[in-house]
C-alpha cells in the first residue's frame, strides 16, 4: 500500500511530532482524505474569494511526517516497538524456536526449557526448544489439539477432539484415556486449586466438572452453542467465556452463574485475570460461524432448563428437575450492536467494564500476563504482538511473518511463548530489549516528481545509544530493482539529497541501536522535507488558511518616520501597492481562517462546532456551537504563541431525533499560533578592496521556520536571497551575502527576515566603501 502525503498550497509547515499535519482530514478508521483536482479548482476560487488580499505562493517546501501508529503500522517493523501515538523504542528479543507444516493452537512450556505444541489440521503433538527441531510425540485423528495442560499429579493432560475425551500422555510417546466427555467439541480446560477439572464443550455449550476419579459431570450449561476459554480468579472462582452469544460468565456454583458482560460481539476469545482480580477480556466475531443479532436481556435474574432433549438418559451428574440460574449484573448497562471488530475490555476487580482498545480491525485471538503481569495481545488477519502501557494504550511490539497469532502462553523464565499460524511457528520472546532494530515506512507517494530534503528527527538518545534516518527513492509505486540505493545518514547530509530529484515516491528507513542493554533510544517524530515541482496543488476538505503577505506587517520592525521617502521607509515591490488589509494589519495577521466542505448523502441540514485544545492538554474548549455555514475566522491574539489542535464536528442534529442523530470529526492537528519575530544576528559584515560587501548571519524562530529574507541597499527595492543550505525549510537558516560593484561612499543595508506567519524583523548595517 502507499502512504499518501497531503500538501497545503496555502501554508505548509513542519511539524516534528506523533501528530498529523495541519490541513489533513481522517475518517474514523485514520485515513486520510484528499481532494481531486476539480475539486481544487473549486476550493481555490472559494479560498481567494475569501482572502482576496491574500499571495500564494507558487511552489513551497512539503513535508511527510511519521504520524502516530495507525499511521505506521503497516510499515517494515523489525525489533522495534511503537506506542499509540507512534513513538519509537527498541523491543524485546524473539527467537523462532521452530516451524511447523500445521498451525499451532496450543502450548505448554516444560520444566526443562522444551514445549510441547499442539496443533490443528492434523492434530499432533510435538516437543521442540532452541537446541533441537521439532520431535513428533503424538499423531491423532480429528481437527486439533486445541488445549493441554499439566495436571495436579505432575502429567500431562490434552484434549482429543476426535474420541471427545481428555488424554494423558505417556512417556512412551503414546496415551491413555482419562475421561470422556459426551458433547460434540471439547474447547478447553483449567484445573483449579482443589485439583479439580473443568471442562469447556460445544456444539452444546456446557462446562464439565471432573474429580480426580475422572467422572465427568455437568457443571453448568450456557444454553447457547459453545463454552470456549476457561479461566481462574485468584480466589479460584471459574470464569467462562460462550460463542454464540459472546458472553463472559462468573460460575458461582454448580447450575449458578453470573453474567460479568454481554458483549455486543459473538465470542468471547480470551481471559486472562491479575493476582488482584482485575480481569482483560476480548470479543470478536464468531469464528465458527456468521455472528447473528444479539437480544439484549432485560431481566436480572433468569432461569435456564438444561438443552439435553433425551429425558430418559440424563448427562452424568444430571438432573432432570434442575434449573440453572444465572443473574446478570444490574449495573452494567448492555453494549448495542456495533461494527464486528474485536475489542479488548477491562474489568477491574469490584468496578465496571469498559472496552479499552478496538484492536485496529484485527481479530485479537489470546491473551496473556507476564511474571510481572505485563499484558500481551495476540492479533490475527495479521500475526502482531501488542502490549498495553501504563495508560492502557496499545503498544506494538513485534510484526511476524505470519497470519494470526493462534495462541499465547507466559514461560517459566519471564519469556512469551507465540504460536502462529499461515506458516505454524513456535516464537519465543525474551523480557531482554534488541541491541537494534528498523523501522521502514510504507511507499511515501506525493503524487509528483520532487527534490527530496532534509530528515529531521525529534528524539531522546541516552548515553551509547543512537538513531540513524536513510531514505530511498524511485517512480515505481512499490520499491523495486529501478529504485536508487538507501542513501547515507540523513542526520549527516545536506539538506538536498543528491541522486533523489525527480522523484515521485520514497520510503524512510529507522534505525534504533544501543550499546547497553535495557536500554533504548526514544523517537517521538520524524519527518522529510521535499520541494515538489510546479503542479497544481491539491488540499483536503477541512484547513486553516494563514495570512500570506508578510510585508504588511510593521510591529517590531524598525522605527518608520512619516516621510514617505525617508531611509527607513518599507520600500514596495514593483507588483504592491500601498495599501494594506482593510481591517488593519494586527488583525489581519491575527486571523485564522477555518474553510470545511461538508454534504450529507440524506440532504440533512448539517449544523457545525469548533473546538481547541492546547498541545499537552485533554481538554477540548469550545470556539463556537452550532454553527451553519462552512468557515470561521479566530482570533488569535486573545491566545499564548504555541500549538493547538482545532476540532470540526458536523452533525445532522438539527434534521434527527436525538437517539437517531449521527456526526462525524475532522482534526487540524498542529495550529501554530506565532506572534513573535525572529532575530537576526549579522556575525560578520566587512568591505573588501574590490568594494564588495559581504554579510554572514543567522536568524532564528522560536516557533515557526524562516519563510522569507531579503535585503535592501541605499533605500533601493528589496531583493530577495537564498540561506546557505537553498531551501527556507527550518527555524534557524544561515545567509551569506555577497554585494560587489559598490560605488564608494556611505552605504546602508538592511536585512529583513520574516517567518511564515508574517512576523518580521530588521537588522541595519552602516559601511564605508573606499
Amino acid at each position: 500500500m502507499k502512504q499518501d502525503v497531503n500538501k497545503d498550497s496555502i501554508n505548509d509547515f513542519v511539524r516534528l511530532d506523533n501528530h498529523t499535519r495541519a490541513g489533513q482530514l481522517r475518517t474514523s478508521a485514520g485515513k486520510p482524505l484528499s481532494l481531486s483536482g476539480t475539486c481544487w479548482l473549486a476550493f481555490l476560487i472559494l479560498v481567494v474569494s475569501l482572502l482576496a488580499q491574500s499571495h500564494v505562493w507558487a511552489v513551497s517546501p512539503g513535508f511527510w511526517n511519521s504520524g502516530n501508529q495507525l499511521a505506521l503500522r503497516n510499515g517494515t517493523i523489525k525489533g522495534v516497538a511503537l506506542n499509540n501515538e507512534g513513538h519509537m523504542t527498541l523491543s524485546h528479543e524473539t527467537e523462532v524456536m521452530c516451524t511447523f507444516d500445521y498451525p499451532v493452537l496450543s502450548i505448554l512450556p516444560l520444566a526443562n526449557r522444551s514445549v510441547l505444541v499442539g496443533t490443528g489440521n492434523s492434530s499432533t503433538i510435538q516437543t521442540c526448544s532452541s537446541d533441537q527441531g521439532p520431535v513428533q510425540l503424538l499423531k491423532l485423528e480429528g481437527l486439533a489439539v486445541s488445549s493441554m495442560s499439566q495436571g495436579p499429579d505432575g502429567r500431562l493432560y490434552f484434549i482429543n477432539q476426535h474420541t471427545h475425551s481428555i488424554d494423558i500422555l505417556d512417556d512412551e510417546r503414546g496415551s491413555t484415556v482419562f475421561c470422556t466427555i459426551p458433547e460434540t467439541y471439547i474447547w478447553d480446560m483449567v484445573w483449579d486449586k482443589q485439583g479439580i477439572l473443568y471442562v469447556a464443550t460445544g456444539n452444546v455449550g456446557r462446562i464439565y466438572q471432573i474429580k480426580p476419579l475422572g467422572k465427568p459431570e455437568l457443571y453448568f450449561d450456557a444454553g447457547e452453542e459453545h463454552i470456549m476459554v476457561l479461566t481462574l480468579t485468584p480466589d479460584n472462582k471459574l470464569l467462562a467465556g460462550s460463542e454464540g452469544k459472546g458472553i463472559l460468565y462468573q460460575i458461582e456454583a454448580k447450575n449458578k452463574a453470573r453474567v460479568l458482560y454481554d458483549s455486543p460481539l459473538t465470542e468471547i476469545s480470551a481471559v486472562v485475570v491479575t493476582k488482584r482480580g482485575d480481569i482483560f477480556f476480548s470479543a470478536i466475531p464468531s469464528t465458527l460461524q456468521a455472528p447473528a443479532q444479539q437480544t439484549q436481556p432485560t431481566l436480572q435474574q433468569t432461569s435456564i432448563q438444561p438443552t439435553n432433549t433425551d429425558s430418559s438418559n440424563p448427562l452424568p451428574g444430571e438432573d432432570t428437575d434442575e434449573t440453572i440460574t444465572v443473574y446478570a449484573q444490574p449495573q452494567l448497562a448492555q453494549a448495542q450492536p456495533q461494527k464486528q471488530e474485536s475489542s479488548l475490555y477491562y474489568l477491574p476487580s469490584g468496578g465496571t467494564v469498559r472496552k479499552i482498545w478496538g484492536g485496529d480491525g484485527k481479530l485479537i485471538f489470546d491473551l496473556v500476563l507476564d511474571q510481572k503481569e505485563q499484558l500481551y495481545i495476540g492479533l490475527g488477519k495479521e500475526a502482531c504482538l501488542y502490549s498495553l502501557d501504563d495508560q492502557m494504550q496499545p503498544v506494538l511490539q513485534q510484526k511476524f511473518e505470519a497470519e494470526h497469532i493462534t495462541c499465547l502462553k507466559a514461560g517459566a523464565h519471564g519469556q512469551i511463548l507465540i504460536g502462529t499460524s499461515g506458516p505454524g511457528m513456535l516464537i519465543s520472546m525474551s523480557d531482554r530489549l534488541c541491541t537494534q532494530g528498523h523501522y521502514i515506512s510504507e511507499t511515501i507517494s506525493i503524487e509528483a516528481p520532487a527534490e527530496w530534503g532534509r530528515a529531521a528527527i525529534k528524539a531522546a538518545l541516552p548515553s551509547q545509544t543512537g538513531v540513524q534516518i536513510f531514505c530511498r527513492t524511485g517512480n515505481s509505486a512499490e520499491p523495486d530493482q529501478t529504485w536508487s540505493t538507501w542513501s547515507e545518514d540523513l542526520l549527516d547530509t545536506q539538506s538536498i539529497i543528491t541522486g533523489h530529484d525527480q522523484t515521485q515516491y520514497a520510503q524512510v528507513k529507522v534505525k534504533l541501536t544501543s550499546a547497553v542493554q535495557g536500554l533504548t533510544p526514544q523517537v517521538y517524530g520524524l519527518s522529510l522535507s521535499y520541494q515538489e515541482r510546479n503542479v497544481p496543488p491539491d488540499i483536503t476538505s477541512f484547513l486553516v488558511v494563514e495570512p500570506v503577505q508578510p510585508w504588511f506587517k510593521t510591529k517590531n520592525a524598525a522605527p518608520v518616520p512619516n516621510q514617505a521617502n525617508s531611509l527607513f521607509a518599507r520600500p514596495l515591490r514593483p507588483d504592491q501597492s500601498q495599501a494594506g488589509p482593510k481591517n488593519g494589519n494586527r488583525e489581519f495577521l491575527a486571523t485564522r481562517n477555518f474553510i470545511w466542505i461538508a454534504s450529507d448523502a440524506n440532504k440533512d441540514k448539517l449544523v457545525f462546532d469548533l473546538e481547541l485544545k492546547p498541545e499537552n492538554s485533554d481538554q477540548w474548549l469550545p470556539i463556537v456551537t452550532d454553527f451553519s455555514q462552512n468557515s470561521y475566522k479566530l482570533d488569535t491574539e486573545l491566545l499564548p504563541d504555541g500549538i493547538y489542535s482545532v476540532r470540526l464536528t458536523a452533525s445532522d442534529r438539527w434534521s434527527n431525533e436525538e437517539q437517531t442523530a449521527l456526526s462525524s470529526t475532522a482534526v487540524i492537528s498542529y495550529l501554530v499560533v506565532d506572534n513573535t519575530p525572529p532575530t537576526i544576528d549579522l556575525n560578520q559584515t566587512r568591505v573588501t578592496k574590490d568594494r564588495c560587501l559581504l554579510l554572514e548571519g543567522t536568524s532564528t524562530d522560536t516557533q515557526s521556520r524562516i519563510f522569507w529574507a531579503e535585503y535592501s541597499l541605499d533605500a533601493q527595492n528589496w531583493v530577495f536571497f537564498q540561506p546557505e543550505d537553498r531551501i527556507y525549510d527550518q527555524n534557524r537558516e544561515s545567509f551569506s551575502l555577497t554585494l560587489c560593484g559598490l560605488t564608494p561612499g556611505e552605504k546602508i543595508v538592511i536585512i529583513q527576515v520574516i517567518d511564515e506567519f508574517g512576523n518580521s524583523t530588521r537588522a541595519l548595517r552602516i559601511v564605508q566603501v573606499p
